[in-house]
């Protein structure tokens, strides 16, 4: 067979070196075309070069190109980039949402919108300084979806629909429902009712109803939220129980030399979440409002003030029960994981 007819060069150091400009055209064949009438060392070759085809610049006749996708993949640039743009992504959708209750409703003081803005931009630099890096400092679960998913929709619901009842929205569906949520839920010594002492506003003014109504939907939202999630097994997304797990990264604040043994540390953190978020409600607007007036005192005139101060009374209950349950998932996880070890080994288990 004549190798200048065929294309192919004559000897195996030859081949090497021609094999980085007629690869394109190589592999465009088949296996059997190409191979067949040459000698077995030119088969050989061939054979060699398919293997390192992923490890080789794809180049050709006309050019060399610099470097093609699957070699920027392999070099990890796509990686980066592609965090790059999700930690952005991200940090666009939070200062989004902080941003929203100003684009509905107008501030009252004239530097409400700088300070809405300077804090949109505090939490989307957060975000971005934690989604960019490898291994998280604060935020818990990152790498264990979809907890901080449910987190954000929950805060985005809850802040949404805060806004539209301040706001008076003509919603027959939210009106009748904010109403009679605010209807069930305002008793005494009900969070709502703390809620609305622990402000100073009474049933003479003009935001009574408004706050009323907004707490007690965001409120009823958050207990449906955590039902759903306990009671539901495919709403519940049972993310620890896959064999990749790192706790150590979902968990960056979590301690786990604190007590001997991993698994009751997470059992008594879980506990200590689940009871916080229960009391939250009832205690927690009390707090809240002793040290902000320490430091700055609260306009209860301002509908955006309310808005923030409804929504994150809900949300951090929320978010301490939701984190409850998933460390208790999690230390079941471990405790699942070394029973099977022991299994393994044939040794006893003392977690039986």
């Amino acid at each position: 067979m004549d190798w200048r007819k065929s294309g192919w060069p004559e000897n195996r150091q030859a081949f090497a070196k021609f094999r980085y400009i007629r690869l394109d055209a190589a592999f465009s064949k088949s296996p059997q075309t190409i191979s067949r009438g040459l000698p077995e060392r030119h088969k050989f070759v061939i054979k060699l070069a398919r293997i390192r085809q992923n490890h080789l610049p794809e180049q050709d006749n006309v050019g060399a190109q610099c470097c093609s996708w699957r070699t920027l993949r392999q070099t990890g640039k796509i990686t980066l980039v592609l965090q790059i743009l999700s930690a952005a992504s991200r940090a666009a959708l939070v200062g989004f949402l902080v941003l929203w209750p100003c684009l509905i409703i107008p501030a009252a003081s004239p530097d409400g919108n700088f300070k809405a803005v300077s804090v949109a931009f505090a939490a989307g630099l957060f975000v971005f300084v934690e989604y960019v890096s490898r291994s998280p400092s604060l935020i818990a679960f990152r790498y264990s979806p979809p907890c901080n998913r449910v987190r954000f929709g929950v805060l985005a619901m809850l802040l949404i629909v805060s806004t539209l009842i301040f706001r008076g929205e003509d919603i027959p569906f939210l009106t009748e429902i904010a109403s009679r949520a605010g209807t069930l839920l305002d008793f005494p010594y009900s969070p709502v009712s703390f809620l609305l002492q622990s402000l100073g506003i009474d049933a003479q003014h003009t935001l009574s109803s408004p706050l009323r109504d907004a707490s007690s939907l965001a409120l009823l939202l958050a207990i449906t939220m955590v039902c759903g999630f306990v009671f539901v097994p495919r709403m519940a997304a049972e993310h620890p129980q896959r064999s990749d797990f790192n706790i150590y990264l979902n968990l960056p604040t979590f301690d786990p030399t604190r007590c001997s043994d991993v698994v009751e540390h997470l059992r008594w953190s879980a506990s200590m979440n689940i009871g916080l978020g229960v009391l939250f409600p009832v205690f927690g607007a009390q707090c809240g409002i002793v040290f902000s007036q320490l430091l700055h005192p609260i306009t209860v005139d301002d509908p955006l003030t309310l808005i923030w101060i409804t929504t994150l009374w809900v949300f951090f209950s929320f978010n301490l029960i939701m984190r409850g349950v998933w460390m208790g998932r999690i230390a079941r996880m471990v405790e699942g994981m070394r029973k099977r070890r022991y299994v393994e080994l044939g040794q006893p288990s003392s977690l039986a």
